[in-house]
């Protein structure tokens, strides 16, 4: 096969290979852009070790990070996904900004992929499941060029806003606007109020790279864990499962058996101690009339899970 300047455009730097190209193996299926950009992220985390940390910096951190992380939950998996509930058009945009933030992709890149892990659930064409190893389906699949496509099959209920194809086509900008925010809040600390001791590489350590790296594994070790380890509620085909540990880490996304008996419930905890952060979250923008109609476990499934199996 010849390739050609477009090949390796499409193919090893943007996310825009065709979902019906023939699969590749082997060597031939890593996405180089992508093993890049994971190594780079976690090279500059460790960083930490050489630009130190002040208060401001960690106080940063903490905001940042879990702001990505219910961009995660909230956006990507509960509305854009799932559709827990719903919001104005508006909003809508505002919603699949945030939703590139945490550098998981596009928004309908994610949303073809989870839909597609629900659909194929532990069988053959599952994207990560873990009876293809540990790092495979924790973050190994992530750098295949097999999975690399937003496959439009899965998103037609979204195909009909270009803003949120335009967001998706554009996904790779996510990460060179963020560090230069990052950056530049550094340096404008450093400048107005250097009694703070930061500057801009600390923050760019501080508020990109270890969020980053950090939200990144809390959404694959969904993925990788709990598809193996932990209780059940629910006796599904596949082999989902639930952990309180790791629901407290992933914002509520731990409760993963209870999720996948019934996907569009915007809390996914049951159980009086199945605590989901994202949850209150979501009460809270329903509070600020940000979104509405929020759905929930039917009654008839909440009684079938009322003890663990």
């Amino acid at each position: 096969m010849k390739k050609t300047v477009s090949f390796y455009l499409r193919h090893y730097f943007f996310h825009w290979r065709k979902p019906d190209d023939t699969p590749l193996k082997g060597w031939d299926n890593i996405h180089w852009r992508s093993v890049i950009e994971y190594l780079f992220y976690h090279l500059g985390a460790l960083c930490f070790i050489f630009v130190g940390v002040s208060k401001v910096a960690f106080y940063s951190f903490l905001f940042f990070d879990i702001l990505r992380a219910f961009c995660v939950t909230v956006l990507l998996h509960r509305y854009f996904t799932h559709r827990c509930f719903e919001t104005t058009r508006g909003w809508q945009f505002v919603f699949g900004l945030f939703a590139l933030t945490p550098l998981q992709r596009g928004p309908l890149w994610w949303v073809s992929h989870h839909r597609r892990h629900h659909q194929y659930t532990d069988l053959p064409g599952d994207p990560h499941t873990p009876t293809q190893g540990f790092f495979y389906s924790h973050l190994g699949w992530l750098m295949t060029i097999n999975d690399s496509a937003t496959d439009k099959s899965y998103v037609k209920d979204w195909l009909r806003y270009p803003e949120l194809i335009w967001l998706d086509r554009l996904e790779w900008l996510a990460p060179i606007v963020l560090m230069g925010l990052a950056y530049l809040y550094g340096e404008l600390l450093n400048h107005y109020y250097p009694s703070l001791g930061t500057n801009g590489m600390q923050m760019l350590v501080w508020t990109f790279f270890i969020p980053t790296v950090l939200v990144l594994h809390g959404s694959c070790i969904v993925n990788s864990i709990l598809h193996s380890a932990g209780y059940r509620r629910f006796n599904t085909p596949d082999n989902s499962r639930n952990m309180w540990f790791l629901a407290i880490l992933s914002l509520g996304e731990g409760f993963h058996n209870n999720h996948h008996r019934h996907q569009r419930s915007c809390k996914q905890g049951i159980g009086w101690w199945e605590i989901d952060l994202s949850y209150y979250v979501i009460k809270l923008l329903e509070r600020l009339k940000i979104i509405s109609n929020l759905r929930y476990f039917p009654e008839s499934v909440v009684v079938e899970g009322k003890h663990i199996k």
